[in-house]
């Protein structure tokens, strides 16, 4: 987490103090948030400040938040099920405009998504033009959401029958 937020060159402007991490408590009191207390807590908040999810101002804004959330988790999603961790450029481009085209959305020129892979914080492309996440317990975290909210039934029972597969087993303690 702490690389990817270097990466994301949001940690340079905290000072790295203690006091950073009382002023951060502060901060979660003074709004009412609950401080993380499980994993799966602080991925989602993680999640969110990558996503930019405390940015948003207007309604637009939570719009294009949950449709790059739900892409990320239906990619997760397509790649724990296929076992493959990265995927070429071209195949996320056309992943993506099959998603929101069959939502209704219109499809989105290869620059435009490059551009969502770069400010994802959560994404990286390799040399060779293939995506991935940057660490595999997003991938974990993200699958039990999209099962968690959208295909409980198609893959309750994959959780169950493949939970001495690592990935699986990790996945399913986030959706549990």
């Amino acid at each position: 987490f702490i690389r990817i937020l270097r990466d994301s060159d949001i940690l340079s402007k905290l000072p790295t103090t203690p006091l950073t991490i009382s002023l951060l408590s502060l901060l979660y009191d003074e709004n009412n948030f609950e401080i993380p207390a499980t994993l799966s807590d602080i991925y989602e908040d993680f999640t969110n400040v990558l996503l930019g999810k405390l940015e948003i101002y207007n309604r637009s804004e939570l719009l294009i938040y949950n449709i790059k959330k739900r892409i990320f988790t239906s990619l997760a999603l397509k790649m724990m099920d296929e076992r493959e961790f990265e995927i070429e450029l071209k195949d996320f481009v056309e992943f993506v405009n099959n998603f929101l085209i069959a939502r209704g959305y219109q499809s989105q020129t290869q620059a435009e998504i490059q551009e969502i892979i770069e400010k994802s914080g959560l994404l990286y492309i390799t040399d060779k033009k293939e995506i991935g996440f940057k660490q595999q317990a997003f991938v974990e975290f993200l699958s039990s959401i999209e099962i968690y909210h959208h295909k409980r039934e198609t893959h309750y029972n994959k959780l169950i029958e493949n939970f001495n597969d690592v990935a699986w087993q990790n996945t399913a303690i986030f959706y549990a």
